[in-house]
């Protein structure tokens, strides 16, 4: 895959844009487009100058801010954060072997791994897949 984008022009118009897909890229294109996706996100959490409409059930752990004593329901700069992270995590995992860590023994056989760890880790991944997707829109500075 190559992706090349070019700046916004200072005198307005559209950004040159130029992407080639060999046919390599798509037999996995989960790991692929993990490989733009997760410095993308890490990226834009850096340079994050707002926080997005998030619901409390996608982070019950953090309640809606009371900034200056009023409320806005929906807004919450700790569970956007937290559902960024999530976000981070699920790509950042994508391509690398995260299962050895659960392997006991050093063994690479199902019935002797911790599979309660394993079975976690896979659900923090897909939770954070689902939030990409639910959020997806979100991704804007």
């Amino acid at each position: 895959m190559k992706v090349k984008i070019s700046d916004y022009p200072n005198e307005g118009g559209d950004r040159k844009v130029k992407v080639e897909i060999s046919r390599f890229d798509v037999w996995s294109l989960d790991n692929t487009l993990a490989y733009v996706i997760h410095p993308a996100l890490v990226k834009f959490k850096e340079n994050l100058s707002g926080t997005a409409r998030t619901d409390v059930e996608d982070a019950p752990q953090f309640p809606d801010d009371d900034d200056v004593g009023n409320e806005i329901a929906g807004y919450s700069r700790d569970r956007w954060n937290f559902i960024l992270d999530e976000m981070i995590f699920a790509f950042e995992n994508v391509n690398v072997h995260w299962e050895e860590q659960f392997y006991v023994n050093e063994s690479v056989s199902w019935n002797e791994c911790n599979q309660a760890g394993v079975k976690a880790f896979e659900e923090r991944m897909r939770n954070g897949f689902r939030l990409f997707g639910k959020y997806y829109q979100a991704l804007w500075i």
